[in-house]
């Protein structure tokens, strides 16, 4: 579906970009594949393992004055993983999620005690600030769709950013 067209409002889609700049981040230090918007496990075969959707979950403004706004945007980060032992599946999906902690840290290149080490908590010009929610993880079961490996393994985070400003 195309984009609404709106007359005489210039209007930015803030919940896309800052969403997008968390699956360009991510895509930053994970090589494989990772994309802005859920997809379907079934219906795209293009999907490889492991994987990372960033899916948008909620937009929380607060006007602060007039024209300014204190906005909350809450994604879900869902990764996949196939392998052949449950134990296996079990690692690489927590092992996932010990990276996506570690990136949305303030410490995620390890360099907590330079002025670089809140790089991703606040990531200019995308947020100022952000909280990381629980991580999830399901239990290994079968594949659904009978490629590759024979079990599947989902997790997921909540991720919140903030920012503040003018409309």
């Amino acid at each position: 579906m195309p984009t609404p067209k709106i007359e005489t409002i210039t209007v930015t889609n803030d919940v896309d970009v800052k969403g997008e700049a968390i699956a360009a981040l991510i895509k930053t230090y994970y090589k494989g594949f990772v994309k802005y918007g859920f997809r379907s496990i079934g219906t795209h075969p293009e999907n490889s393992y492991p994987c990372f959707f960033v899916q948008p979950k909620k937009d929380d403004p607060k006007m602060a004055a007039t024209g300014k706004f204190e906005d909350w945007y809450t994604y879900g980060i869902y990764w996949y993983v196939r392998e052949n032992l449950h134990e296996d599946c079990n690692q690489s999906c927590t092992y996932l999620g010990a990276f996506m902690k570690k990136l949305f840290s303030n410490n995620a290149l390890g360099d907590l005690q330079t002025t670089n080490s809140h790089q991703f908590m606040a990531y200019s010009p995308y947020w100022i600030d952000s909280e990381m929610g629980s991580i999830d993880f399901s239990v290994p079961y079968v594949n659904p769709d009978g490629r590759g490996n024979k079990l599947e393994q989902a997790g997921r985070m909540i991720l919140r950013v903030q920012d503040v400003q003018l409309l």
